[in-house]
């Protein structure tokens, strides 16, 4: 048990890469299981830090027993990524998320019933919600940050960030390093397979289909058939093209009907700061004006 109180452990799922990584965060007196999933280009630390801070320790205080996953071949999973990797969406979607569902289950005794995604880890957890309702009927709630599953806003940033770098310079990265190397590019913290980054790009184009690339199954279909748990959606005012407000929109008007409430996270509504997709969830404001949202809508929204 460290000085604030919260006990820290390190633990590993069965992933399609080898041995995935989780970072347990809980108080001395567990409360309900919170699995967050980061997106691309970066690992679970956008939820944690070696100094207490973040959003899953915040959450372990107020007594939700937390866990952070890396993807495979990311952060502390194991082996990492490397050059002529397979694994990629459709794998995570259909292999690795249950395998984390069924950690959690070991060390807690329950499945995670509250869930947590940062830009496409919301997409990758509502693919996976609505392809296995046998897992969907244990979630309570879900919190996503500045998720979209297709980019349709047209912006400068947009034009540099997904245009040139991400589509252009992604493509010619796999030629030459046999996976998307962000870390290479000072793009990401992490990099992609190219596998996973060939999957990615064909939702995030405009007018895409939510259809799987490699199996042909159909999430928006799905999505029609499987009521996903109460959603709370927040994406920052100053997000300009990779969680910004109308794709956001889209991305929950495509999920299907569900119990939910969408805040853009702002000084036009309220908040003391644009916030974007980073800072909404590593800014020091965001301790006190975002954080809180989550805890509330855990603990109201999903009653």
């Amino acid at each position: 048990m460290s000085q604030d109180g919260l006990k820290r452990t390190d633990l590993t799922y069965k992933s399609s890469g080898g041995a995935g990584y989780i970072h347990r965060i809980t108080s001395r007196e567990p409360g309900p299981p919170v699995l967050l999933v980061h997106g691309s280009f970066e690992n679970g630390r956008i939820f944690y830090s070696g100094k207490g801070k973040g959003l899953a320790p915040f959450l372990a205080q107020r007594g939700f027993d937390t866990y952070s996953m890396d993807w495979p071949g990311k952060g502390k999973s194991t082996p990492p990524l490397k050059k002529g990797d397979l694994y990629g969406q459709t794998d995570f979607i259909k292999y690795d998320l249950p395998q984390c569902f069924e950690a959690v289950k070991e060390v807690s005794g329950r499945y995670p019933e509250l869930l947590i995604g940062h830009s496409w880890g919301g997409v990758l957890l509502s693919s996976f919600l609505v392809r296995h309702p046998e897992y969907t009927r244990h979630v309570r709630a879900l919190a996503y940050f500045g998720t979209k599953r297709t980019i349709k806003v047209q912006h400068l940033k947009k034009w540099l960030g997904v245009d040139l770098v991400w589509t252009l310079l992604g493509r010619l990265s796999c030629l030459i390093f046999g996976y998307f190397n962000a870390t290479f590019m000072r793009i990401g913290v992490e990099n992609d397979t190219a596998a996973s980054y060939r999957q990615i790009a064909s939702w995030v184009v405009k007018d895409s289909k939510w259809i799987d690339p490699v199996d042909q199954f159909d999430y928006a279909q799905a999505a029609r058939n499987v009521t996903l748990p109460s959603a709370l959606y927040l994406t920052g005012e100053n997000d300009a093209y990779l969680g910004n407000p109308i794709d956001v929109q889209s991305f929950i008007d495509e999920s299907g009907p569900h119990p939910h409430e969408y805040h853009v996270c702002g000084k036009s509504t309220g908040f003391s700061h644009n916030y974007d997709h980073v800072d909404i969830l590593t800014r020091s404001s965001a301790v006190e004006e975002i954080f809180p949202m989550i805890v509330r809508w855990f603990s109201e929204g999903s009653s």
